[in-house]
């Protein structure tokens, strides 16, 4: 699937539209940094995602520019630099937090957890949006907390609440396949 997403992304740079549309340039090399993060490509999600940041920043789209930067941060952190990866993630927060922009915040959050899983907190890493992904229908966000929670607590020798983590994920998960279920019923 990876390979067919590839190309899809590779057919639409193809059409012209980059060039002509910073947005859509922009948006382009996000999908494509996550997807190369998704298939260990870091080193080329690097170099593709700081021209696109620098690219965003001259072009005044401040949180896309912002976005990218997180993914930046996470492979950065993923190839082996934490410090710079950290650096980058932390940035990109304070830039999002700043505008009050909370998807792209809340990804941010995320993207900086993947890339220090071992260094950071998950608490503290989604401190900025804890209110918001406890609040707002946010599914998949909240299962990437509720599981990284687990994670981490058992590492550090806490069962008791990895255990509790785990299973507000599973009850989280339950929830998700009931409303896809209900969602395929429909159709």
């Amino acid at each position: 699937r990876l390979g067919e997403t590839r190309e899809q992304l590779a057919e639409l740079a193809d059409m012209g539209l980059v060039a002509r549309h910073p947005v859509t340039a922009a948006e382009l090399a996000l999908a494509r940094g996550r997807l190369l993060l998704a298939s260990d490509g870091h080193d080329e999600a690097i170099e593709d995602l700081a021209q696109a940041v620098a690219a965003a920043d001259d072009a005044g789209l401040c949180v896309l520019a912002r976005q990218l930067q997180a993914c930046l941060g996470e492979a950065l952190a993923l190839a082996g630099d934490p410090v710079r990866g950290g650096r980058a993630s932390d940035q990109a927060v304070r830039g999002l937090s700043a505008m009050g922009h909370l998807p792209a915040l809340a990804e941010a959050c995320a993207a900086r957890l993947r890339g220090q899983r071992e260094r950071i907190d998950p608490a503290v890493s989604f401190q900025p949006v804890m209110s918001w992904i406890q609040e707002q229908p946010v599914r998949l966000l909240r299962m990437e907390y509720l599981l990284a929670v687990a994670e981490h607590t058992a590492a550090r020798g806490d069962g008791r609440r990895a255990h509790y983590a785990y299973e507000e994920a599973r009850a989280l998960l339950d929830e998700i396949t009931a409303i896809q279920s209900e969602e395929i019923q429909a159709a």
